[in-house]
């Protein structure tokens, strides 16, 4: 047990093992969706621990991934370049919850970086276009105005 981000307990275990096989993400799309920055950082820089240790102890490594990222797709079998379809509209329009979360990625990287005056500016593009979004302790909310 333990976190993908400890360092220290990554590079202990890749350095006892012969292959690694990385599977350690933050699962499920209502968390991917609600804590956007928590994910990320579990999945980024958690994977960049393993790889980082892997790389040190010349490991050989498989990196996977699940099906999680399509969400609700109900086309099976999923391929590579299949939609994701996370239902956050109810119904709602995929190209438009791909735009709300492509913003919403861009707002958070602009937030990171300090620059209120550009997150502002997303939120109100957002809110233009009839998308409201609620800060929270565990992350960003959006739902249709």
């Amino acid at each position: 047990q333990g976190s993908v981000l400890d360092e220290l307990m990554v590079d202990e275990l890749v350095h006892e093992a012969e292959v690694v096989v990385h599977l350690a993400a933050a699962v499920g799309v209502r968390l991917i969706v609600e804590q956007p920055l928590r994910s990320f950082t579990t999945n980024i820089r958690g994977s960049e621990i393993v790889i980082e240790a892997a790389h040190r102890y010349r490991r050989q490594i498989l990196i996977a991934s699940t099906s999680e990222i399509y969400g609700k797709n109900g086309h099976a079998p999923l391929t590579e370049d299949a939609d994701r379809h996370l239902d956050i509209l109810r119904g709602g329009d995929v190209e438009i919850e791909k735009e709300v979360e492509r913003l919403i990625a861009e707002r958070e990287e602009a937030r990171a970086g300090r620059d209120f005056a550009r997150a502002d500016a997303i939120r109100e593009e957002l809110r233009t276009r009839g998308i409201l979004l609620e800060d929270s302790k565990t992350g960003v909310r959006w739902r249709k105005a």
